[in-house]
Formats: C-alpha cells, structure tokens, sequence
C-alpha cells in the first residue's frame, strides 16, 4: 500500500509549505538570511572526475570473481523473494565486492522501484 512512502512525501509537502509560508522558520533560508551573500547555483561535476571515477569502477568490476559477485547478488534476491533476514545476504554481498548499485538492483527485481505520485 505504500503507507510509508506516503507519509512520508505528505509529511515532507507541509513542511516545505510551512518554510514557504514561514510558519516554520528556518535560519538562513527564510529567517536571519544574509541578502549580501551570493547563492551558490547549481553543483556541477568536473567531466575529468566522473571519467576517473567510471574508470576505477571499471577496473573494480574486472578485478573481482564475477561468479561470485552473481552468487552474492543472487542470494540478496533470494532473501527478498522470501522470508529471510535480508542483512546477512546484503553484508555478504558488500564484502563480495558487491556495489550497492548491483545490490539495490537485485532488490529491486523483487520490491520494484518506488515513484513518487505512483500510488
């Protein structure tokens, strides 16, 4: 039923209604702000670094026993599927070198995804 999603995105809607109707105030956003002071703008990632980045994660993937990996991610599904604890499979994983992408993903096989207005 999503219940907890829900709650969850109602609960962050009025608090954002009560900083933008300053029922809630909030230093530095909408109380005791700083005219004077410039706003940051959007955060950009150097195109060097994500290459760097994407380059040692290529490098991570090859180096590990993919079969393993497999197993391990095959595991987490296995525990979502049923009834079992899914933490000892997930820290199984991540000491399998597992990344929390491939684990999340394995998950997600199973939980689906959640979008928000999807309900």
């Amino acid at each position: 039923s999503q219940f907890p999603q829900l709650e969850i995105e109602r609960s962050a809607y009025e608090y954002q209604q009560g900083i933008e109707n300053q029922s809630i105030s909030v230093v530095g956003v909408n109380k005791y702000t700083d005219a004077t002071a410039a706003h940051a703008g959007v955060f950009r990632v150097d195109p060097a670094i994500q290459e760097r980045q994407t380059e040692k994660l290529e490098r991570f993937r090859a180096a590990r026993d993919a079969a393993a990996v497999e197993r391990l991610l095959g595991d987490v599904t296995k525990a979502a599927d049923g009834d079992d604890n899914l933490m000892p499979p997930i820290v199984a994983a991540v000491k399998g070198n597992c990344t929390l992408g491939e684990i999340a993903k394995a998950m997600e096989t199973v939980f689906g995804r959640y979008a928000p207005g999807s309900h």
